[in-house]
């Protein structure tokens, strides 16, 4: 049974690790590094390069949820435990956290992303007001290899449009759609990794209170006596 504690516990810790150290490398590190790009760049980045660690906190979650509920069965005794041990209590906390985080984490996933996506693939690349007619053939082309892959034949994403004399009319801002959302998605990741760190402390008391696990037992046998 000690050996079955611990390889739970392994699981649950390695699990909670890969997804509070990304979602914290993604607050602390990439969000900060994205604020140097241009807003289309920014807003790409968060729309298609995020999907991936997504997947990978789909599986943490599962496993979390998994461990997490056989690790209760094996360090409580009684439900009462919640409410009578500071490690309950501090588990009922981490336990409310951890839902917190599984619902923002689906509502920016599958909510919020997936229409900056969409925001970002129905735009132009250039405006049509400006594009020369004899260019808007290519010009589909050059749009439907950005849309796909961010880049064109290696150059940066950010789009310049050419008017009908072949002038520079500079970068096509992002719409205010776009926007809107690229923020709204920075805000919400920046709130999951607030999550996963108090997360983190949770496990760090949790680790301080089990001694209190064994106290409503021992104060129990004096008063019986």
């Amino acid at each position: 049974e000690f050996g079955y504690a611990i390889a739970v516990d392994l699981v649950h810790l390695t699990a909670n690790a890969a997804w509070v150290g990304g979602l914290l490398y993604i607050g602390v590190v990439l969000m900060p590094a994205l604020s140097a790009l241009a807003p289309r760049a920014r807003a790409r980045v968060l729309a298609l390069g995020l999907p991936e660690f997504s997947a990978l906190a789909i599986v943490c979650a599962v496993l979390l949820a998994a461990t997490g509920s056989l690790n209760t069965t094996i360090h409580l005794t009684s439900i009462a435990q919640f409410v009578t041990t500071a490690y309950g209590r501090v588990l009922f906390i981490k336990i409310e956290l951890f839902l917190l985080m599984v619902a923002t984490s689906a509502y920016h996933a599958f909510w919020l992303r997936p229409r900056l996506a969409r925001a970002l693939a129905g735009e132009t690349v250039v405006l049509e007001s400006v594009v020369a007619p004899n260019q808007a053939a290519s010009l589909a082309v050059v749009a439907a290899s950005v849309g796909r892959t961010g880049t064109a034949a290696g150059e940066p994403a950010t789009v310049r449009a050419e008017g009908a004399g072949g002038e520079d009319v500079g970068p096509r801002p992002l719409s205010g759609e776009a926007v809107a959302l690229a923020q709204q998605l920075e805000n919400w990741l920046r709130r999951e990794a607030l999550l996963g760190a108090l997360v983190l402390a949770c496990v760090a008391l949790l680790a301080a209170f089990a001694g209190t696990l064994a106290a409503p037992a021992g104060a129990a046998a004096p008063t019986g006596a």
